[in-house]
Order: structure tokens, then C-alpha cells, then sequence
């Protein structure tokens, strides 16, 4: 499924977890190190004592990246400041997730070309701004 994405999209990880996990994760995902072009950990995400979370802003990704064709996809909504760009997920459980991510392949492919992805985003999650 990656492989397949990484020729329309920048392929990225980002966690809010240590960097040696972040490593881990990459390793298992892109054995090769051919599909994921970089990798976020903790290092930059803040804390956010109110949602009791580490989270993730975007805008660290910026330096050759629009917002407007940036995707999250994320099993803690809690953990994005970037609502407008999230597409949440379950947590991944092996096979049973199997047809989730089909769907989301689906889903992503949908967005080739696309001028901006947040009105989209929006659209189809009917977010509201998070305290």
C-alpha cells in the first residue's frame, strides 16, 4: 500500500513517540528506506497539559510543504493542532484492519491532484475547532 502512494505522495511519519520508536516504525514500514522520505518524533511535538497529550503541529513540516497539501492521519484526534488536514483511524489490530486500509488507500488516492485538501477534509469529518 505504501509503495503504491509513494508514487503520487511525500510519504512521512510522524509520532509523538521517542525517537528510537519513530526509528522502529520506519523500519517495519520501509525496510529499504525507498518509501518514507523523513521521520518526526516528540522532539516536535509540545505538550499539552489540557488534552494531556503530546501534540503535533504541522507547521513543522513546512519548510518545502503547504498546509494545503498536507494529510495527517492519526488514531489520537487529541494529538493534531492541525484539525483541518486529519484523517483520524482506528488503531491498527492486524488483520481486521485489513479492509480499513484499503478504504484508506482508496480514500488518499482520491486526493491526487487536488488544489487543497482541507475543505475536503473538512467536508467529510465535519470537524469543530477542539478546546
Amino acid at each position: 500500500m505504501l509503495q503504491e502512494l509513494s508514487k503520487h505522495f511525500e510519504i512521512v511519519v510522524f509520532t509523538s513517540g521517542i525517537k528510537t520508536y519513530m526509528n522502529k516504525i520506519m523500519d517495519i514500514l520501509d525496510p529499504e528506506g525507498k518509501i518514507i522520505s523523513h521521520g518526526f518524533s516528540r522532539e516536535y511535538t509540545f505538550p499539552n497539559m489540557r488534552r494531556n497529550c503530546h501534540q503535533k503541529d504541522l507547521t513543522c513540516l513546512l519548510s518545502n510543504r503547504l498546509l494545503k497539501d498536507v494529510i495527517i492521519i492519526d488514531n489520537k484526534e487529541q494529538g493534531v493542532t492541525n484539525f483541518e488536514n486529519l484523517i483520524p483511524i482506528q488503531d491498527y489490530e492486524g488483520e481486521e484492519s485489513v479492509n480499513t486500509l484499503k478504504y484508506l488507500k482508496n480514500y488518499l488516492l482520491s486526493f491526487k491532484g487536488c488544489a487543497d485538501v482541507r475543505p475536503l477534509i473538512l467536508a467529510d469529518f465535519q470537524y469543530k475547532a477542539m478546546p
